[in-house]
């Protein structure tokens, strides 16, 4: 990360804990303090009764943890599960609707690191407490920030019991894959441009996780747009298309039709789900690596 970058990320961690002392919960229950990436003390009811998610794989943690009933508000991009769908809309995942999120008298607001702060700045001298969680990077972020949602969701022995699960899934994936040779795979994210993940990113977890070698890896830290020439000179011994991309299918056999990479003369060309291979969730992490290994090691 350059000089320039790290000097805007701490301007904004700043600018956003200077609204903290405002940050307060509805009353009703005792209250609880958590400590978000900004550094802004936020005070939550030990039971949140009226939570609004502006993550989408917030949202869905939430219903994992049987907490969805008291979800009152979402964005627009949280489709999971389908019942997500039946609460109040409240704008984008990077422009929430501040008037209606009010309106919904939330007792925690849980919203994402990216995008302008704000909005979060406003909910906050408005008197909201906003908990804001860092862009999970990788598996411990996810495990750790999935704990994190349980404690604050007032279910930390169900988020517990959960991850469990979910750790046994992943190594039972590791033990059928740790004999076998990785396999270079690309994953595709998007069609104009394409992007993909590299080093230092959750989508990076996933394919080492399910016996793969990513072939970004080497070329950036973070997820980038790359085009398919270069694709190509990476010849790739798989590719995996996101379902996310409208014209997945097109992808998947515009990939086949090119002789000579690896991966198209192998027909070991995929579609996969977008959502599973986008969201930092646990579950949705467990199933990429058991679809991705399935693919890399039929």
């Amino acid at each position: 990360m350059g000089t320039f970058v790290r000097l805007v990320v701490c301007l904004l961690a700043a600018a956003l804990s200077s609204s903290c002392s405002r940050s307060r919960p509805e009353p009703g229950g005792e209250g609880r303090t958590f400590t978000d990436v900004t550094g802004c003390a936020v005070q939550v009811p030990s039971t949140p009764r009226r939570i609004v998610s502006l993550v989408p794989s917030i949202t869905e943690g939430l219903f994992r943890l049987g907490a969805g009933d008291r979800v009152v508000g979402v964005t627009s991009f949280c489709n999971r599960p389908p019942r997500a769908r039946e609460r109040e809309t409240v704008g984008s995942y990077l422009q929430p609707d501040l008037e209606t999120i009010l309106s919904l008298r939330p007792d925690l607001v849980i919203a994402g690191k990216k995008g302008e702060p704000g909005p979060i700045l406003r909910l906050r001298e408005l008197g909201a407490a906003v908990y804001v969680f860092e862009d999970g990077k990788s598996w411990e972020d996810i495990r750790r920030d999935f704990l994190t949602l349980g404690r604050l969701a007032g279910e930390a022995q169900r988020a517990r019991e959960l991850l469990a699960g979910v750790e046994a899934r992943l190594e039972a994936v590791r033990r059928r894959v740790e004999d076998r040779e990785p396999v270079r795979v690309f994953v595709q994210i998007g069609t104009r441009p394409i992007f993909t993940g590299g080093r230092d990113t959750f989508l990076d977890d996933v394919i080492r996780f399910a016996g793969g070698r990513n072939a970004a890896a080497p070329y950036s830290p973070d997820y980038f747009q790359v085009s398919r020439e270069t694709v190509l000179s990476w010849n790739p011994e798989a590719i995996l298309v996101s379902g996310m991309a409208v014209s997945a299918p097109a992808e998947k056999e515009r990939w086949l039709s090119f002789r000579g990479l690896s991966a198209a003369d192998a027909r070991n060309v995929h579609i996969i789900s977008g959502d599973d291979v986008s969201r930092p969730d646990p579950v949705a992490f467990a199933q990429a690596v058991e679809t991705v290994a399935r693919l890399l090691h039929p």
